[in-house]
């Protein structure tokens, strides 16, 4: 049997050693088999496939399992995604799930296998690993921590978000309904400007609105290629969203929910906005509006902090996670950085990855969105 390394295992009671190998085409069904031993519910074949056997960056994206005998008990990968550093593309990954059996949980196996996959990238194409937890660390070792990166939340119902019993929900629907109609009232006219909604993402019309102009900070490249895949997580039901002015497209955005069944609580979320650099204040109301009338019913709308600026947003009623009372609701993710070079330091297209002021990021670069 083919292994980088063999790992021991084990309790106080017992010991099991286990082959850490990379992952095969061959081991679909035994990985899917081990998703559901796990409870993963968010692991299905669409989603594996999506996520590592369809992406476009990647022939063969680094995917490690640990075994026992010919079971599979472990598996971990990254998931790869090209982004731009001025003129020059590279290729990122990022952690994907962990599924672990439930008898070898709880001894370090997610760690032992997303370090395999990223000793795998060293020193060649991906150039570097990003990660996003909800606390500094996450899931890759020896990363630099950038920050925190913070979400606008407009509330719509706090009550099911919160978990609130009646009469609270009922009041909290009542207040945050109020609060957003006073909001309303005074958000900026979008009169000079038509808004037309896709279920699906264009992925020429928005490539193009892309293009129009491109940040120098380090982020997810945005080509036709990108549109065609990346909004096709099976998780999610994305739709899009396309200002136009005298006709022509001058900014474009996409809304993300969770599919069925997610229940009482749904946070529709803003993962993409361009162009990424936008000075037309019509053009950023015009699409906030029609996001915020078309998901009224939402429990809240989440909006990244860079997608829309921070007076527009708080025109049409969103506040900060680190704002009472939506801190409540969300808390800013924790980013942390890997270069994959050989020395760790060297610097990419002249770039240095381990400088928050380099970046760009969003809900687009992150996996789970």
């Amino acid at each position: 049997m083919s292994a980088l390394r063999e790992s021991t295992a084990g309790d106080a009671t017992a010991k099991t050693t286990l082959a850490v190998r990379r992952y095969r085409h061959s081991d679909r069904e035994s990985y899917l088999s081990l998703a559901a031993r796990a409870g993963d519910d968010g692991v299905s074949a669409e989603r594996f496939a999506w996520q590592y056997e369809d992406n476009p960056y990647l022939d063969h994206a680094p995917v490690f399992v640990a075994e026992r005998g010919d079971e599979i008990v472990g598996a971990a990968g990254l998931w790869p995604l090209r982004v731009r550093l001025g003129d020059a593309t590279r290729v990122a990954v990022q952690p994907g799930e962990a599924v672990v059996d439930p008898d070898y949980r709880d001894r370090g196996l997610p760690g032992l296998l997303f370090g395999e996959a990223i000793d795998a990238c060293r020193d060649g194409e991906p150039s570097v690993c990003i990660d996003f937890s909800a606390t500094p660390g996450g899931d890759v070792p020896e990363r630099t921590e950038l920050g925190r990166l913070s979400t606008y939340y407009r509330v719509n119902d706090p009550g099911s978000i919160l978990e609130l019993g009646e009469p609270l929900a009922r009041i909290g629907r009542a207040a945050a309904r109020g609060y957003a109609a006073a909001c309303d009232r005074i958000a900026p006219s979008t009169e000079p400007l038509s808004v037309d909604r896709y279920e699906s993402v264009p992925p020429e019309t928005f490539a193009a609105l892309y293009r129009r102009q491109v940040p120098a900070a380090i982020h997810a490249h945005r080509d036709e290629a990108f549109y065609r895949w990346r909004f096709r997580n099976p998780a999610r039901d994305y739709e899009a969203y396309v200002a136009r002015r005298d006709g022509e497209p001058v900014a474009g955005a996409v809304v993300a929910s969770r599919r069925p069944p997610e229940g009482e609580g749904r946070v529709a979320r803003v993962v993409d906005r361009v162009p990424l650099v936008l000075d037309d204040r019509d053009a950023e109301a015009s699409l906030l509006d029609a996001i915020v009338s078309a998901h009224s019913d939402a429990a809240a709308i989440a909006v990244h902090q860079d997608a829309f600026s921070h007076r527009t947003l708080s025109r049409f009623g969103f506040q900060r996670d680190d704002a009472v009372p939506v801190a409540r609701v969300g808390s800013p993710t924790a980013f942390g950085v890997r270069s994959l070079r050989a020395d760790g330091a060297a610097p990419i297209e002249g770039y240095d990855p381990t400088d928050r002021t380099d970046w760009l990021i969003g809900f687009c670069e992150r996996r789970d969105c």
